[in-house]
């Protein structure tokens, strides 16, 4: 810090700018219609049309709610996991299966409390930094329509809760709750002004980066290393304190907490699995082939990019209302990695030493998941960069206001800086309002869970991305567990699924559906099992054209058996 720093760090080190009590109507309203506005096209799109946009990959949370609730552990060891996560989603959304059961109700529900828990713990953040509410509530709104930029983007954030959101909502909270009990120096330095809500404070940090870390490896890059780096490097580089001052005793407890906290939370972590596998996590917790790092590397700009809604193909039209928003896209993704690096250039002119620990927690964040995408197995993919993106739009904003504060040409690029941020949540928030409230249930899952339901088709099979989300859209009265993709006869796929899946059950009627593709790979084996007369109904569903994950067509075969296949 500079001596100015040094001493208004004296006097308030983390008060920021306190947000004055309303002065009038105009301040209360004003900050909820901003925050109505974002957050209120999320819940839209969540309520209505995001159950034409799902996918089986959105039903993991539900599913293991559903194993805690049948089998009464928190994690449940008649399950096929793809991720262990005790502390989230599964928690959430346990209630509503309690009283929907495994249903889009369910689904729905818990991911619009998860909404107005990101809203509440990113508007904590805001506040705790020093924002007022005008800029706290821009925030939100901001935040919460560029990252619902691209389908697989809103899929990511506000289909279901698994590392990605929920490693950015930890961040949030995490970093919200750090702040402001580092404030002033923190009240083990200020001990004339130690108050019982300043150790409950520090009791909730606690217990929540325990139960944060109880989530593993995966949101300790979101959450623990992130803060520590943040709180570590704005001590170590405040040259007008000595580390030994008195005035590091808070940091020291702080960082000390999180460190011991965590530690307790992977231990935990391990007792409360019981040796439980999570195939998905484990295959993607390892080193790719340095053969690939090159590639990996290299992907990033498209994906980057893809992740804020850019699609581009050769000969595409540069003067459309696609290509302006492409435009909007692009620029806006260069000006998301340019925006925290300009703060990081002016860190020391930071006055609030909570933006110093927010930059480099955000810094800290986005070298994790470069490392994670370049060196593992995560570069295959785009929203694998979701919490480098969350982050980076939070230190943009926040870059804007910093710069809004200082004189002249620093406050006119800070004011086209948050005029860009606005510009690129309108674009999201035109798509999602110009969406139907009944979009896709024309497609060929709401269609094929419908008609198997109506034909009383209770049990049978299907590969993954048709299983899990027909299960969900008939509300658990089609049960559909999964089959191996791309093999010549039917062999379980023990994916997200009840261990118990696969066992005979009280019926003589087990249904078989596969896509066109599916179809044409079996016709030896079906030709087989009809010849056996084991087969004793087929019919086809037509549906809008379906084309996910390799499968493309818009008529499903169904088979339906006199006894289970295995």
């Amino acid at each position: 810090m500079t001596n100015e720093n040094t001493q208004r760090g004296d006097e308030d080190r983390f008060s920021g700018e306190k947000t004055p009590m309303p002065r009038g109507i105009l301040d209360l309203i004003l900050p909820l219609l901003i925050l109505a506005l974002g957050v209120g096209l999320v819940l839209y799109y969540i309520i209505w049309p995001a159950a034409g946009y799902m996918t089986s990959d959105c039903t993991d949370s539900l599913r293991w709610a559903e194993a805690t609730y049948k089998s009464g552990q928190l994690v449940s060891d008649n399950f096929y996991y793809a991720a262990i996560l005790p502390f989230g989603g599964n928690l959430l959304f346990l209630p509503f299966v309690a009283l929907f059961g495994y249903s889009m109700a369910a689904q729905i529900s818990g991911l619009a409390v998860f909404a107005l828990l990101f809203a509440a713990a990113l508007y904590y953040l805001a506040t705790g930094v020093g924002l007022n509410r005008y800029c706290s509530a821009g925030l939100v709104a901001v935040f919460m329509l560029i990252m619902s930029s691209s389908a697989k983007l809103r899929e990511i954030m506000w289909e279901h809760v698994f590392y990605y959101n929920l490693g950015l909502l930890f961040f949030c909270f995490g970093f919200g709750l750090a702040c402001r009990i580092l404030r002033e120096g923190g009240f083990v330095y200020e001990t004339g002004k130690r108050r019982a809500s300043d150790w409950a404070r520090l009791a909730v940090f606690v217990v929540f980066v325990v139960l944060a870390a109880t989530d593993g490896l995966q949101t300790l890059i979101c959450l623990t290393l992130p803060l520590v780096c943040g709180i570590f490097a704005e001590r170590l580089f405040d040259a007008g304190e000595r580390i030994a001052s008195k005035k590091n005793l808070m940091t020291l407890v702080v960082l000390a907490s999180v460190i011991v906290a965590s530690t307790i939370g992977l231990a935990l972590l391990g007792v409360i699995s019981r040796g439980v596998s999570a195939g998905y996590a484990d295959a993607y917790s390892t080193y790719s082939a340095m053969s690939s790092w090159v590639d990996n590397f290299l992907s990033f700009p498209i994906n980057w990019f893809s992740l804020l809604g850019v699609s581009v193909s050769a000969g595409d039209p540069l003067v459309s209302l696609e290509s302006i928003y492409n435009m909007v896209g692009i620029f806006g993704g260069l000006i998301l990695l340019a925006a925290p690096v300009v703060l990081l250039c002016r860190y020391n002119k930071i006055t609030n030493p909570a933006v110093k620990i927010l930059l480099v927690g955000h810094f800290a964040v986005s070298a994790f998941i470069l490392f994670a995408v370049t060196f593992g197995k995560l570069g295959g993919a785009d929203w694998r960069l979701t919490p480098m993106l969350g982050t980076s739009v939070i230190l943009s904003f926040v870059t804007a206001v910093e710069l809004i504060k200082q004189k002249k040409v620093a406050a006119r690029a800070g004011a086209l800086l948050l005029a860009a941020l606005i510009v690129m949540a309108a674009v999201p928030a035109i798509k999602i309002a110009g969406m139907s409230s009944d979009y896709g249930r024309e497609n060929s899952w709401h269609v094929a869970a419908g008609e198997l339901e109506a034909r009383g088709l209770e049990y049978g099979y299907a590969n993954f991305w048709w299983a899990e989300l027909i299960t969900m859209l008939s509300g658990g009265e089609v049960q559909v567990a999964n089959i191996a993709a791309g093999q010549p006869k039917p062999l379980p796929y023990k994916y997200q699924v009840p261990k118990d899946s696969f066992d005979d059950k009280d019926t003589d009627r087990y249904f078989l559906l596969l896509t066109e593709s599916e179809n044409a790979a079996m016709s030896a084996w079906l030709s087989a099992q009809c010849y056996a007369g084991k087969i004793v109904e087929e019919f086809t569903i037509e549906s809008e054209p379906y084309n996910l994950r390799g499968y493309v067509g818009r008529q499903l075969y169904v088979y339906v058996f006199s006894e289970n296949i295995f």
